[in-house]
């Protein structure tokens, strides 16, 4: 892929490089007695600045090559050419080209995603750093070293005070939850306050969802669904200060070599493991078109194969959502985390315990006739793993030691698991002690 950049600032086109100089990752150039510095941030990214002394960024040292004659840089990802005129030509081994044009009307402040890979950054007129992924992920992780990590709550954006008087505006809202996360926003922050005129069947459309939004102020918003979620919103809330992921990440953020993504503004992945599909219309009926893959749906536990559109019931109260193959996902319940896990891909989750600034570590991975599932628990606590689409199993135990069927999911404790035969799930309740690596192996019997 090549990237032709441009900086609106700058060149002319009679402009001419007059002199040069290489030292430690930066390339300083006087073309007709303006200043440009060329900087490699990462081997991935480089920041361009004119006519301004650049602010110091922190950052590691980064391995260029550098090629005199031909004012040529190289890195372990891009090959950089600067023209006479001071233009550069950016390109990544492994893609195709395109050239983007830098020289439009970009606001302050400016993030962005080019086409085939590439990000970008301008805060001001006269600098922009350029960011090779290829996915918009890595694109984000290089956002992350020029602005450096940013907390929740405090650099939490808000959103617009949308007035939710019809329909339109509630989609309106979903689009825009969108929006910004592809336009670098972390900690978009939702005020149910704005809900107050709302005809009644929209706010609670619109309460479903602001439900499981990263930050809600004030929470006056459905408790149970919040506390439920509350460790998987904080585990990732965490990734977004740790590597600059947004919680709400649109579809071609997810899946971006998948075509066609981005006609979907109307659903969004909640981190990596569920697919919210908000009710943006009257009815108590949701037409979702899934991506690729197997998804299952929360609230009645179907299965359902992606690529294809499906329709579903959505009854008031929960925003429909699905989790996807090979996810595992904590849920806190009373007196308990359940772990819930959907076969048959193999799954983990690194649960983040603020408490301990460190992460309890679960594990799934299933083969023909068993599947293992293991905890490493950080703190003390009562666990329960729901094991979905799980058929009867013959044995359930730890080494040396068998756990007890009971009749039903009232009768658990600790050692002891019962089959859901109406919704076929496992579930299998233990006590982990802080500091343990508990493994418990599910055997069936060969079909």
């Amino acid at each position: 892929m090549r990237l032709y950049v441009s900086l609106l600032c700058c060149i002319s086109a009679q402009a001419a490089i007059q002199s040069h100089v290489w030292r430690e990752g930066k390339l300083a150039l006087d073309i007709d007695g303006v200043s440009e510095t060329i900087e490699w941030i990462s081997p991935a990214a480089i920041r361009v600045t004119r006519s301004v002394e650049a602010i110091p960024l922190k950052h590691d040292p980064v391995l260029v090559a550098f090629e005199e004659s031909a004012l040529r840089m190289r890195s372990r990802y891009l090959t950089v050419d600067v023209a006479p005129d001071g233009g550069l030509r950016v390109q990544a081994s492994d893609s195709e080209s395109v050239s983007v044009d830098l020289r439009g009307p970009l606001p302050r402040e400016a993030f962005g995603f080019t086409p085939k890979g590439y990000g970008f950054y301008r805060p001001s007129p006269s600098e922009v750093f350029l960011y090779y992924g290829p996915s918009p992920k890595e694109i984000l992780e290089q956002h992350q070293i020029v602005t450096g990590p940013r907390q929740a709550p405090r650099d939490s954006t808000p959103l617009s005070r949308t007035t939710f008087d019809s329909w339109a505006k509630l989609a309106d809202f979903v689009r825009l939850l969108n929006q910004q996360s592809l336009s670098a926003v972390l900690y978009p922050s939702f005020d149910p306050t704005t809900l107050a005129n709302a005809p009644p069947e929209i706010k609670q459309r619109v309460l479903d969802l602001a439900a499981l939004l990263p930050i809600v102020s004030p929470p006056n918003i459905d408790r149970a669904t919040r506390n439920a979620f509350t460790p998987y919103l904080t585990t990732y809330l965490r990734e977004a200060f740790d590597r600059g992921y947004p919680l709400i990440r649109p579809l071609p953020m997810q899946f971006p070599r998948d075509a066609g993504m981005d006609q979907h503004s109307d659903l969004f992945m909640l981190g990596d493991e569920f697919l919210l599909a908000p009710v943006i219309a009257a009815g108590d009926k949701r037409r979702v078109d899934l991506p690729r893959g197997l998804w299952t749906d929360l609230r009645t536990n179907t299965e359902y194969r992606g690529n294809q559109p499906i329709e579903i019931d959505a009854p008031p109260g929960r925003v429909p959502m699905f989790a996807r193959n090979g996810s595992l996902y904590p849920l806190a319940a009373r007196n308990k985390m359940e772990l819930h896990y959907i076969p048959s891909l193999g799954g983990e989750f690194f649960l983040w315990e603020p408490e301990f600034e460190e992460n309890s570590m679960f594990h799934a991975a299933p083969a023909a006739e068993e599947l293992r599932v293991e905890i490493e628990s950080k703190v003390t606590r009562t666990y329960e793993w729901v094991l979905h689409h799980t058929r009867t199993p013959r044995l359930v135990g730890e080494e040396g030691s068998d756990y007890r069927k009971v009749a039903s999911r009232a009768a658990l404790r600790a050692g002891t698991w019962w089959h859901d035969a109406e919704r076929n799930n496992l579930h299998i309740l233990l006590r982990a002690a802080a500091g343990s690596d508990r493994i418990v192996l599910v055997y069936f019997a060969t079909q």
